[in-house]
């Protein structure tokens, strides 16, 4: 049974990150902006920002996001027992 969920969140995850790549630069960075982050690119690494670099900023958006809510949840159900 458990064998199962993972498979279901590897599928999912899937299907997030082939959304993501799906996506414009400009979208993939709207993601982002939206969340209140910023993308800088790192003056000491050379070239251009890659769609594959969006790709990966707005997934660490959308995880940080993530992280944030499962947070709150948290802090939430927390006050309620005090």
């Amino acid at each position: 049974m458990a064998t199962a969920q993972v498979e279901q969140q590897e599928a999912q995850q899937n299907n997030a990150l082939d959304y993501l790549e799906s996506l414009t630069t400009e979208e993939l960075e709207l993601i982002c902006v939206e969340r209140g982050f910023e993308l800088v690119h790192d003056e000491n690494e050379p070239g251009e920002l890659t769609h594959a670099d969006y790709v990966e900023a707005a997934r660490r958006c959308l995880a940080i996001e993530e992280d944030m809510y499962v947070l709150y949840c948290v802090c939430l159900c927390v006050y309620r027992v005090f």
